[in-house]
């Protein structure tokens, strides 16, 4: 049997199944705040900060959000769940010019295609966005764990 792989955007696609039809996950459509909470949370551990605190989200769209977020326009306008965070943040992952030092700031931004999981922008502002203008922000419960791992 022939199998065609294509990779395209992160995602890779076996004979028209999602990768995460393939391993036998939910299908990114079904992903729940838990989910979305996780891969937010994520990239806040990439970026120097495993434990942020006061992590919040609100849905919106992704037009909506990044001209609250960034005052930009971008391409596309599909579902997405904000995520706002605290914590001493380093941007590792961002891209500057050559010997530019990294951001830095107090807060980082997320926002995550609700129908993919994929994480379509991320900042680090000087201070922390008002997150309301989107809508009713809610704050994840229980708070992202902080305690250390309990020894036998």
């Amino acid at each position: 049997k022939r199998w065609i792989v294509f990779v395209s955007f992160g995602c890779v696609l076996l004979a028209g199944l999602t990768l995460f039809d393939a391993l036998g996950y939910a299908s990114p459509t079904t992903l729940s705040v838990s989910n979305l909470t996780s891969i937010a949370t994520g990239l806040a551990a990439k970026n120097g900060v495993p434990y942020p605190t006061n992590v919040r989200y609100v849905t919106s769209t992704r037009q909506a959000a990044n001209r609250l977020l960034a005052g930009a326009q971008v391409d596309s306008d599909e579902a997405v769940t904000v995520f706002e965070m605290d914590g001493s943040f380093v941007g590792q992952g961002a891209s500057v010019p050559r010997g530019a030092k990294l951001p830095t700031g107090s807060a980082l931004t997320v926002v995550i295609d609700d129908s993919t999981g994929r994480i379509l922008d991320w900042g680090i502002p000087p201070q922390g966005v008002d997150l309301t203008p989107l809508g009713a922000v809610t704050t994840v419960s229980p708070p992202v764990s902080q305690s250390p791992p309990v020894s036998p």
